[in-house]
């Protein structure tokens, strides 16, 4: 993915892999490509998570609902190590979430890890589970 090239400078990086994907979406519409609609909104929604030019609250925002729109796909019955890796990462958008109060965005962030623990346990991705349990507790 460009946003992650060593090279270059990482903001326009970035801003030219939000660009992608934002005209990726054009051509993965939601009706005719679902999988690949979601997997381009989850990896948008890491790229505004991460992003370093504009606002960062509104950055997060729209990470969150580009992650919220990827498990209207990724459901837990349709596509269950793909909505555990999306709530993963839905959590750790709330944990760093600017916007709302900040025990309501720990606690959507402790739902989302467990929700991910439903499906990353021990006996199927054993360091998986260790990661989202130490998040779980260093909130």
């Amino acid at each position: 993915m460009i946003a992650e090239l060593s090279l270059g400078n990482k903001a326009i990086n970035l801003e030219i892999g939000i660009a992608c994907y934002q005209a990726a979406l054009q051509v993965y519409q939601r009706n005719q490509f679902p999988q690949e609609w979601a997997a381009t909104q989850g990896h948008l929604a890491n790229i505004y998570k991460n992003r370093i030019r504009g606002n960062k609250a509104e950055n997060i925002e729209k990470a969150i609902a580009a992650f919220e729109n990827a498990l209207q796909i990724r459901t837990k019955d349709a596509l269950p190590m793909d909505w555990a890796i999306t709530q993963n990462n839905l959590a750790n958008a709330y944990i760093n979430r600017i916007k709302g109060g900040k025990s309501e965005n720990i606690e959507k962030a402790i739902a989302a890890y467990e929700n991910a623990l439903q499906i990353r346990t021990q006996e199927t991705l054993p360091i998986h589970k260790t990661n989202n349990k130490n998040n779980i507790e260093n909130e």
